[in-house]
């Protein structure tokens, strides 16, 4: 089985400077038509209290034929896009993961390259092509759309979680890049629909990945000791079955399992 792990915060309906746009839902309209009827498929989704359009209005109606697992995650901290992986990956039932950021246009061919090349040695980071200013368009290798086994993910130990910028996915790469065989195909590409563009964003493709280097010491040297007194205590609750952390043995569709981080 496949599980497609995804983390989400206000990506199903976004309002831009052009109007309003649909990342999510164009993403899983994307997956739909990715899978071939009988797929052993299943969706991962951990949800950080969205506002903007609530799944279970819309998600079922475009991908009736999965099963479905929302976890819905609280917490006052914010967004940790690492965490929110390993959550997903933690309930997950396949013996593959394919992680996948929320607003990605996926192919039917991306799917299934990666479920054959990837393997407990050899991990696939599909190419995705992101559109920038003025239309330009580039080609990225790595960030949060990966293929794996479960088992490499585990002995990878996980995303780091970083709870405010972002570096989860270059650090998780350079992880990986030392311990596995990694492939990608330029033939091959998914579509990065959209992006806020920060700062950090828009130096990334023009400085390349020294500046973000630069400006991943810096926040560091600002992570006070609340956020790892944080981190270590969120970590140390999820090892603990006696927590609010329900655990689904089997995904039902439209049941969501609730995790309560503090």
């Amino acid at each position: 089985m496949l599980s497609i792990c995804t983390t989400i915060k206000n990506r199903s309906k976004i309002h831009t400077d052009k109007g309003f746009i649909y990342p999510f839902p164009n993403c899983i309209e994307s997956i739909a038509s990715s899978l071939s009827l009988n797929s052993e498929v299943e969706l991962v989704i951990t949800d950080w209290e969205s506002t903007d359009w609530p799944l279970e209005n819309w998600i079922e109606s475009m991908l009736p034929s999965i099963d479905i697992h929302l976890i819905d995650v609280q917490c006052d901290r914010g967004f940790s896009a690492g965490k929110g992986r390993n959550i997903a990956a933690s309930q997950c039932n396949g013996e593959y993961i394919f992680f996948m950021d929320a607003d990605m246009i996926i192919t039917r061919e991306v799917i299934q390259y990666g479920l054959q090349i990837t393997n407990d040695n050899t991990v696939y980071y599909p190419t995705v092509l992101y559109e920038v200013d003025n239309g330009k368009q580039i080609i990225h290798h790595g960030g949060g759309n990966v293929f794996m086994t479960k088992k490499t993910f585990i002995e990878s130990g996980g995303w780091p979680e970083y709870w405010k910028h972002g570096f989860e996915d270059t650090d998780y790469v350079k992880t990986i890049r030392d311990k596995y065989e990694v492939k990608t195909n330029d033939e091959l590409t998914i579509f990065h629909q959209w992006h806020p563009q920060t700062k950090l964003f828009k130096d990334k493709f023009s400085k390349g990945d020294d500046i973000v280097d630069q400006r991943r010491e810096f926040y560091k040297k600002q992570e006070d000791e609340q956020t790892k007194n944080l981190q270590t205590k969120v970590k140390a609750a999820l090892r603990n079955p006696n927590t609010t952390h329900h655990t689904l043995n089997k995904p039902v569709k439209g049941e969501n399992g609730r995790i309560i981080l503090w």
